[in-house]
């Protein structure tokens, strides 16, 4: 299978990464009890390559002649690592650290990781991929394979071949494209002067998904139109100093899949970005939300989706030096991902869901956003640690607080009056 100007896109990207374990993820279960033994774990691969077939692939050749191709079978023994942490270390900065694992050369690139050690009766179970075998949606959907015992369809041998887009869908992309040349504003705290190891993933916080539910009918906003007003709010009370200088928006880039509702088969690349400026500035939540909403309009989304679908396919010889000029000339910037996923934690005995990001030359931080059933889960990420990180989780649950009792308390007075 030949490789999406994406593919190309990610590969070029790994090649100017400081390590390689930059372009690694992971999709990790924390679990109380004893971790399962190696060969428990093995039994969950033993007919992996039948039920998820894009994990039977692997990346070959060089140069121009890159391309997936099937790597021959799946031998657990290749896929499965046993990984200890000393006492004392939290569960994220085992999850990075564990990230830097090189690949068994010529195997497909990846793992499930059962990590332990850090605390008694606890332990990670971890599924880690290289981005360039799969982006986070694929991930997501192969780590709930993975675990439920699922299955996901077969790479299909032909890709669709290149169309050019519909005149709706261009006039998407002049309307965003503006968006990347904007000035570059950093809304973070200076730099930890001592971080520790492995200290650029921090802690997560899981979010009820009931309050999400009510601002969506309360607004008609999607969730992930309200996660980016969430971030927002937070990031507004994390660095007061910023909104008080002057400075009103910040430029993040949303995270687009670009995969069909056939392409299930979770192997490759099928991502974009759209650029948006979130509304830091602006005192009220409602506000904020309205203004999110404004910008990620769901039609126009669409089209501009459209847009960038087109160009996926682009032929080889034109989608390689696109690639590697949108690398060079990407700008820093703050990524936001927000995946929907039917994983729960309570449903797979876990307490909670951990996602190790991959680290891009562009982006300066970013979050990965978990829609799951019960929680939405928010995991911010940095490639250098600011100061007050750990003050991230509690602004986002406040951030939510603030925004249900703006919408949704304040609304109930008015429909009880109009009843």
């Amino acid at each position: 299978m030949p490789l999406t100007m994406t593919d190309w896109y990610a590969w070029a990207d790994q090649q100017r990464s400081p390590h390689p374990s930059y372009w690694h993820f992971s999709c990790a279960l924390r679990k109380l009890g004893e971790p399962p033994a190696p060969e428990e774990v093995r039994a969950l691969l033993t007919d992996v390559a039948d039920r998820i077939p894009a994990l039977g692939h692997r990346l070959a050749g060089r140069g121009r002649s890159l391309h997936f191709e099937p790597a021959g079978g799946v031998d657990p023994r290749d896929h499965v690592e046993d990984v200890r942490f000393p006492a004392g270390w939290t569960p994220e900065r085992c999850l990075a650290t564990a990230l830097e694992r090189p690949w068994l050369p010529g195997r497909p690139p990846w793992s499930l990781q059962v990590i332990s050690g850090y605390r008694p009766g606890e332990h990670l179970l971890a599924y880690r991929v290289s981005h360039l075998l799969q982006d986070g949606v694929a991930a997501a959907a192969t780590t709930a394979a993975l675990l439920r015992g699922g299955r996901l369809p077969a790479p299909v041998a032909e890709p669709a071949r290149f169309a050019l887009p519909d005149l709706p869908a261009v006039r998407a992309g002049l309307r965003f494209a503006p968006r990347f040349l904007g000035p570059r504003v950093q809304w973070q705290p200076e730099p930890d002067p001592d971080p520790a190891e492995g200290a650029w993933l921090r802690p997560a916080v899981g979010l009820d998904r009931a309050p999400f539910d009510e601002i969506t009918r309360a607004t008609k906003a999607s969730t992930a139109q309200i996660c980016l007003a969430v971030i927002c709010g937070a990031l507004r009370q994390w660095v007061p100093q910023r909104r008080d200088a002057g400075a009103r928006s910040l430029p993040v880039v949303l995270m687009m899949s670009l995969r069909g509702p056939r392409e299930r088969d979770g192997l490759g690349n099928r991502v974009a970005v759209a650029p948006l400026s979130l509304p830091c500035a602006e005192p009220g939540p409602e506000r904020r939300l309205r203004l999110v909403m404004e910008q990620a309009e769901l039609e126009e989304l669409v089209r501009y989706r459209r847009l960038l679908t087109g160009l996926l396919r682009l032929p080889g010889p034109v989608a390689r030096p696109t690639a590697r000029l949108a690398v060079r000339l990407s700008p820093s910037s703050v990524g936001v991902t927000i995946v929907s996923t039917p994983l729960d934690a309570a449903a797979l005995g876990a307490e909670e869901v951990l996602v190790a990001p991959a680290r891009p030359t562009a982006a300066s931080s970013g979050f990965v956003v978990l829609q799951q059933p019960s929680v939405v889960s928010f995991h911010p990420a940095f490639r250098i640690l600011p100061r007050d990180a750990d003050l991230l989780p509690g602004l986002l649950a406040e951030s939510l607080a603030e925004l249900h009792a703006a919408v949704v308390h304040a609304s109930a007075p008015a429909a009880a009056a109009a009843r």
